[in-house]
């Protein structure tokens, strides 16, 4: 209550700069947990096989690198992206192989 933190840790020869600078850190982790659970819907699934426990984490963890590198290269949020992205009611399609073009309307 006199404003004294503390730390605990596993490291064997601790650094304390580098222990608070990783603490300081951990809100990078909480907003990745934020994105993926609001602006791309992840929800928690039980699986019953090691295996599709660990694709689906993958495929989470694909969705939000995709998501930030998106955000970092338009300098936009993933949820500004998302909204622009829905109001696009028409989609071209170029095959650069047979010069042939599409366009596609969604619903």
């Amino acid at each position: 209550m006199d404003g004294i933190k503390g730390y605990i840790t596993n490291l064997k020869e601790p650094n304390p700069a580098l222990i608070i600078s990783r603490y300081k850190d951990l809100w990078h982790v909480e907003k990745s947990f934020r994105i993926a659970k609001s602006d791309l819907q992840t929800r928690p699934i039980y699986h019953h096989k090691l295996e599709n426990v660990k694709a689906h984490i993958l495929i989470v963890f694909v969705a939000l690198a995709l998501s930030k590198s998106i955000e970092i290269l338009k300098n936009k949020s993933i949820q500004n992206i998302k909204t622009k992205i829905w109001e696009i009611e028409d989609i071209e399609l170029h095959d650069t192989l047979t010069n042939k073009k599409w366009i596609i309307r969604t619903e």
